[in-house]
């Protein structure tokens, strides 16, 4: 008796396949679900990691486009992010600090008088 063996390669394929026949009845809305569903498939029948699974994906997606050279399963066109916003913010204003240990009460009136937020004004 002689004993074929499919081998994860020839699975691939016909996983594959199967998959761009459903792609081409619209099931998948990108080629990234298409990619994500191969993929999936590849690691629940043939039994591999995601690792192997891309690698499959990827050797099986060459050949395909090699034999169909309008088939295009690269990555979608992005989609344009909407504008940022900027919202103005309010400028800080710095908190009275307590005295040095050593300052003159006079010193301290003196400091107290200047207004840091008019002088900034008085700056711009």
């Amino acid at each position: 008796m002689i004993e074929v063996k499919v081998t994860k390669k020839a699975q691939a394929i016909q996983i594959f396949n199967e998959a761009l026949a459903q792609r081409a009845a619209g099931k998948f809305d990108s080629n990234k679900a298409f990619r994500k569903n191969v993929m999936g498939r590849f690691v629940d029948e043939i039994q591999v990691s995601n690792a192997s699974a891309a690698s499959m994906y990827n050797q099986v997606k060459v050949l395909a486009e090699a034999s169909d050279p309008d088939l295009k399963l690269g990555r979608d066109p992005k989609v344009p992010a909407e504008p940022k916003v900027k919202v103005p913010r309010a400028k800080k204003v710095k908190d009275a600090v307590a005295p040095a240990v050593g300052a003159t009460s006079e010193a301290v009136e003196e400091a107290a008088a200047v207004d840091p937020v008019a002088e900034e004004a008085d700056a711009v």
